[in-house]
């Protein structure tokens, strides 16, 4: 028992100390919005974004996810991509304004699929549980 506490104390520690380190750190496009001269050409990486219209610029695409349009200067030899479409984007920080200046941008065509099938398959366990459990007067128990 003793050894299990010291055990999770340590692990809650280890996360303490991580949320401590990390979230101190300021990089990535939160650090280009802060100050996008002092950051210029810092690395900016934005995983699976989804492409809008962007206001700034016609050359521009406008990427969302959690960070709501960010603005993004696509590589000249990518063909812009439509918005709608999901991409994973790797580049610089340029500004002011801040904005991205795309090394590689990425389309994933299949992402709309993929997330068809996997909330397909969350209703097919959501409706079967019923065959894996049986009600009782003392609460759900597993059939079998």
């Amino acid at each position: 028992m003793a050894a299990s506490c010291v055990l999770v104390g340590l692990l809650l520690a280890l996360g303490w100390h991580a949320v401590d380190v990390l979230g101190g750190r300021d990089q990535g496009w939160s650090a280009c919005v802060r100050d996008p001269v002092a950051n210029a050409g810092m690395a900016v990486v934005l995983p699976l974004h989804d492409v809008g219209v962007s206001e700034n610029s016609p050359s521009m695409v406008s990427l969302s996810q959690s960070w709501r349009n960010i603005p993004v200067l696509p590589p000249p030899e990518v063909s812009r991509p439509a918005p709608g479409t999901v991409v994973s984007v790797v580049g610089t920080c340029a500004g002011p304004p801040a904005h991205v200046v795309a090394t590689m941008m990425k389309p994933h065509p299949l992402r709309p699929w993929k997330e068809g099938i996997g909330m397909g398959v969350l209703a097919l366990w959501l409706l079967s549980l019923p065959l894996c459990l049986r009600r009782t007067p003392d609460g759900w128990v597993a059939r079998g």
